[in-house]
């Protein structure tokens, strides 16, 4: 019998950007996103290893784990709106919350993140249904682990509020209902998307029953720009938010793995969850220009492996971003064959810290400075932590070659066969280059045309040079 357990709903499609104009045919989320990454995921044989969880529509009442009823109801409400591309919801709460005056709730007339049709309300009911049914049947130990295949992503959506693509928490809300309705005692929520999750971040602020862990960049103008290390928790849930911000651009299986071996997974473990719930988004891969970072396949697959032992392997991982279809799609086949323990995976990756051999590697520039930072300010609530930074301190003294990847346990030569190539046996479609997000800074804009100058050829450069010349 198959453990592992998969969601995808064809009918995500139908919630897409309101008209196909020039201004918004490339808009990052939309549904391609989805349907390219469960055809990969079909075409390698992936899909058809584990269980097809169907999708069902989330509930009011599940839905008020995490979201107001003015949330909610505004939610229900696109169902009668016309299309329309537009800012983020503020709810009342939300806007008494952080100070700003009630009357400024309700869409904001300006921004382009949110886009919403007369399906974006059952989409997002879908996407959130889905990803509760297969979270419980986790739970009910029906299967080990699963995937959830679904948009609009979620991480962003705060109790009262709708931004950055975000309309409704399925990850919150699939972690939350685990502790209050399924029967789980600590929840581990662990956040890779690129960006921070500020709504997940918000609704558990205050919750020591929900571990919150986030790794993500935080840069000037860089959305949403919340997640500072200092930003733990309030109440009975201080300590129990996590952040790692990552304010270089870079970052790699080398950087995140050390932060899991040195931080991540010392903490987890004393933290003793029954499950882990995963904010799988995918843009800090390799490639994706919106993210600029550089993680593998193999990185994700190695994260993946890492959160399977702990929970008795009960993992769920939910889709959040991911912007570069071929790169997101090459990183959930890894982090689905990790689930499904698929020997065709080969070798993964160690981290400086659990590799004394890997003395070649160095890491990214910053991510020590940042690793310090967290664990200095954790280690007063993690007491596993303690001497950690000195632990730390020893990778800065390493003399090296430039940075790589991550070390492996494997031969170069076994780490560069086909078979871990985690895509290689099919051909992924791919899309062209979306535009970023409307809050992304100027400096990505400048590498991504800096690569496109690079592309031309010599003609196209003298003849350039002439014009500058005339």
């Amino acid at each position: 019998m198959c453990r592992c357990g998969v969601c995808f709903n064809e009918e995500d499609a139908l919630h897409a950007p309101p008209s196909r104009t020039a201004k918004d045919k490339g808009h990052m989320e939309r549904p391609e996103r989805t349907r390219l990454m469960w055809d990969g995921l079909c075409k390698s044989g992936l899909a058809a290893q584990c269980r097809r969880v169907a999708v069902r529509e989330v509930t009011a009442a599940e839905a008020a784990l995490c979201h107001s009823a003015e949330h909610w109801q505004a939610l229900l409400a696109l169902e009668r709106a016309p299309p329309a591309l537009r800012g983020a919801w503020v709810g009342a709460s939300h806007a008494a919350e952080r100070g700003t005056p009630v009357t400024r709730r309700g869409w904001a007339v300006g921004g382009g993140d949110m886009y919403h049709n007369g399906e974006t309300a059952r989409a997002v009911r879908l996407a959130a249904g889905g990803t509760l049914a297969l979270t419980q049947l986790v739970c009910r130990g029906e299967l080990d682990s699963g995937f959830a295949v679904v948009r609009p992503p979620g991480h962003h959506a705060c109790a009262d509020k709708m931004c950055g693509f975000c309309f409704l928490n399925s990850a919150a809300i699939a972690a939350r209902a685990a502790v209050r309705s399924y029967g789980e005692a600590r929840v581990l929520l662990l956040d890779w998307d690129v960006h921070h999750g500020n709504g997940t971040q918000q609704i558990f602020e205050d919750d020591p029953s929900v571990l919150y862990i986030s790794l993500h960049k935080l840069a000037h103008g860089f959305f949403p720009g919340t997640g500072e290390a200092t930003e733990t928790g309030t109440g009975a849930g201080a300590g129990f938010t996590i952040n790692v911000p990552w304010r270089h651009p870079g970052m790699g299986d080398a950087e995140y793995l050390v932060a899991f071996d040195m931080l991540v997974m010392p903490v987890a473990r004393s933290f003793a969850p029954t499950l882990v719930v995963v904010s799988a988004g995918f843009d800090a891969a390799k490639g994706d220009l919106v993210g600029g970072m550089a993680l593998s396949p193999l990185g994700f697959a190695a994260m993946t492996s890492r959160l399977k032992e702990l929970a008795g392997g009960r993992v769920v991982l939910v889709l959040e971003g991911g912007y570069k279809p071929s790169a997101a799609t090459k990183a959930a086949q890894a982090c689905l064959r990790v689930l499904l323990n698929d020997p065709s995976i080969g070798c993964l990756p160690t981290s400086l810290a659990a590799d004394s051999s890997a003395s070649n590697v160095r890491l990214a520039r910053g991510a020590l400075h940042t690793l310090s930072e967290v664990i200095r300010i954790q280690s007063s609530f993690w007491p596993v932590l303690k001497g950690t930074v000195a632990d730390l301190m020893k990778l800065s003294s390493r003399d090296g070659a430039p940075r790589q990847s991550g070390a492996s346990e494997c031969t170069s030569e076994r780490a560069s066969s086909p078979r871990d190539s985690v895509a290689s046996d099919f051909a992924i479609l791919e899309l062209d280059d979306a535009p970023s997000f409307t809050e992304i800074d100027s400096i990505q804009q400048k590498r991504a045309k800096k690569k496109k100058k690079k592309k031309k050829n010599p003609d196209e450069e003298q003849q350039e040079q002439q014009q500058g010349l005339d």
